[in-house]
């Protein structure tokens, strides 16, 4: 009798210990699991970073070339101006407004061109931050099930080491 209980008692814990190594190997993973999300989180952010230094320089692009179109349009009305003092001077403003109209069609072509690319940013950098809250969330939860695990493994180990006692105390007697 004594040593089919003591074959119960080691078959108890020999399952006792198999079940602790299955919940530490899986302990092991989730937090493997964490820290590639962390890291992933960290590249993201530092994607996003890049993408939000590539829009403030875009930005002062946009308003550098704003600031040129102004200038440029200051030039046209001065031109405007000297076209009434004579027919002499008529020809060499027109050239000069010519060139200063192509340049003003370039800097416009350019500032939709930036206008284009800045929308585009935007859009990438809204996906990154949807996917961001995605992995923020994923690692939340993943912390959540690694915890609850933990739980249930202490109490766990807390009822078999009851057991061990009581078996013993019972075997002493």
């Amino acid at each position: 009798m004594r040593n089919e209980s003591h074959f119960l008692l080691l078959q108890k814990n020999l399952d006792a210990n198999l079940r602790c190594k299955n919940s530490l190997a899986e302990n092991e993973v989730l937090a493997a699991s964490n820290s590639k999300l962390k890291e992933e989180l960290v590249a993201h952010q530092h994607k996003i970073n890049e993408v939000n230094e590539l829009i403030k320089s875009i930005h002062d692009e946009k308003e550098a070339a704003v600031e040129q179109l102004a200038s440029h349009t200051g030039t046209i009305a001065k031109l405007t101006d000297q076209q009434s003092r004579g027919l002499e001077l008529h020809f060499a403003t027109q050239s000069l407004l010519k060139e200063n109209e192509a340049q003003l069609h370039e800097a416009i072509k350019q500032h939709n061109q930036k206008d284009l690319e800045t929308k585009e940013l935007q859009q990438k950098l809204i996906s990154h931050e949807t996917k961001l809250i995605t992995y923020q969330e994923l690692a939340s939860e993943s912390a959540l099930v690694a915890a609850t695990r933990k739980g249930k493994l202490e109490e766990a180990v807390l009822r078999i080491q009851d057991q061990l006692i009581k078996d013993q105390s019972i075997t002493i007697l």
